[in-house]
């Protein structure tokens, strides 16, 4: 048996914390800045008055939020938040470009966020989100394997 030591112990426990906090921070930058302007459109359509502002408000909604989720023990890959923030950013985008024209009232405006971050937890979390990025995926490496007629 190697005797060890509680500084030994402690720093090889260090890199994992690290990567979990690490990995906490980035779910949180990734999927709170959605649940954020989830609060913010939720707030306007309810024309609440807060002692506290709005954007102190959904900070601290979105830190509960995936707080609440972290501890649930759902924990996705960064890349899997990144496909879920990249998606969100599009799906809000489309949706508010299918809308187009006046200023929609509130309850549309949190309609249209709550369809985006649906549409984007379903492609960057589910099972159905992992096939269509491997389907995604090999459509594009057939496209680039593809010889271009120029090159002869």
């Amino acid at each position: 048996m190697r005797p060890s030591s509680g500084l030994r112990d402690s720093e090889s426990a260090a890199p994992s914390q690290s990567a979990s906090l690490g990995r906490l921070v980035a779910f949180w930058f990734l999927v709170g800045a959605s649940l954020a302007g989830l609060w913010l459109d939720v707030h306007d359509a309810l024309a609440v008055r807060l002692p506290v502002s709005s954007p102190t408000a959904a900070f601290a909604f979105s830190v509960v939020a995936v707080a609440a989720l972290w501890t649930a023990g759902f924990r996705p890959s960064v890349r899997n938040g990144a496909v879920y923030f990249l998606t969100h950013l599009a799906a809000h985008l489309l949706l508010v470009l299918a809308i187009a024209g006046p200023t929609p009232n509130p309850w549309t405006a949190t309609g249209l966020r709550v369809a985006s971050i649906l549409c984007a937890a379903t492609l960057g979390f589910a099972s159905v989100g992992r096939q269509a990025r491997q389907r995604l995926r090999e459509a594009g490496r057939r496209l680039l394997r593809q010889e271009s007629p120029c090159d002869g």
